[in-house]
């Protein structure tokens, strides 16, 4: 029947806005973590306070750190598409850029401003 598609466009429509809509969800909240772990090994710090000092870090240097989490979850959706061992091969240089990131944010001689 001609005109019938209208409803499957729709749904496509939103399948993609809703895919869209929890990456962005998932970028935020791993914002929120992606220094609290460095924080609590390297600086000793609780848990609830290294969150809060990465969120504030993160904020303090928000387009950076976004642009390299979407450039690394396409190369991992990417790699991942090449029967995932692209992916694992792959997998160590982020983790060193946010190792990286991490004490250009928190140098090691200062101490973590902690939301109050």
């Amino acid at each position: 029947a001609a005109g019938g598609d209208g409803g499957s466009f729709i749904a496509i429509l939103f399948a993609a806005l809703m895919f869209f809509g929890v990456f962005v969800i998932s970028l935020i909240i791993n914002a929120c973590f992606v220094f609290a772990y460095p924080l609590v090994v390297d600086r000793r710090m609780k848990a609830l306070d290294a969150v809060k000092a990465s969120f504030r870090g993160v904020m303090a240097n928000l387009a950076g750190i976004i642009v390299a989490t979407i450039v690394f979850s396409i190369i991992y959706v990417l790699a991942s598409c090449l029967c995932w061992f692209p992916a694992i091969m792959f997998a160590p240089i982020p983790l060193g850029v946010f190792a990286i990131l991490s004490r250009e944010i928190f140098p090691v001689g200062d101490k973590p401003q902690i939301l109050g």
